[in-house]
């Protein structure tokens, strides 16, 4: 097989795992998307290894499978890191986090929940780093740690560039609370 017919399969088959996932066939498109990764690696291409890997753990996490998530998505981060990539960095770190959460590892997941809104808010990524922000915040709540996530959750909304409905009386609930809780 010549280089670019290797290429032409290597895209049909990362097209096919999308597919899948798109059809929401998460274990087939896992599947596919850790053999796009393993030739990725022949080809000696870690940065795309490591999307791909990263992509085979959202549907591993989409079908229940954390464990195989974080295995999957383990290390990536640090692929990322040597080539600058801050924002794939700080994604990874998003996907090792959402399955040490669905793991009950919750502790470690804020951590790596953490490092991932700091690259986010290093590059200027506020949306994103609005999503983890809120995702500490959920972790807090389970805690019981109610004023440390109504803070998370006030500092998520204040990174969003634009808020939806939801977000704008969320956002006035939370300043309603926090001068009610100064009064007291």
């Amino acid at each position: 097989m010549t280089e670019n017919t290797t290429q032409i399969t290597l895209q049909e088959l990362a097209s096919q795992a999308q597919s899948a996932y798109e059809a929401e066939e998460f274990q087939q498109a896992a599947r596919l998307f850790e053999e796009v990764a393993g030739l990725y690696k022949q080809a000696e291409e870690d940065v795309l290894a490591a999307e791909a890997l990263n992509n085979q753990s959202v549907a591993l996490l989409k079908a229940g499978d954390a464990k195989g998530a974080f295995a999957a998505a383990d290390g990536t981060d640090q692929v990322f890191a040597a080539v600058g990539d801050l924002r794939r960095q700080g994604m990874a770190l998003g996907n090792m986090a959402a399955a040490l959460e669905d793991l009950k590892e919750r502790e470690r997941a804020m951590d790596l929940y953490r490092q991932s809104a700091g690259l986010f808010e290093k590059i200027g990524e506020s949306d994103l780093r609005a999503l983890v922000l809120q995702r500490i915040s959920a972790i807090q709540l389970q805690q019981g740690k109610r004023m440390e996530a109504m803070a998370s959750m006030q500092d998520g909304l204040a990174q969003k560039k634009s808020l939806s409905l939801t977000d704008r009386i969320l956002k006035g609930l939370l300043r309603l609370i926090g001068k009610m809780s100064n009064r007291s």
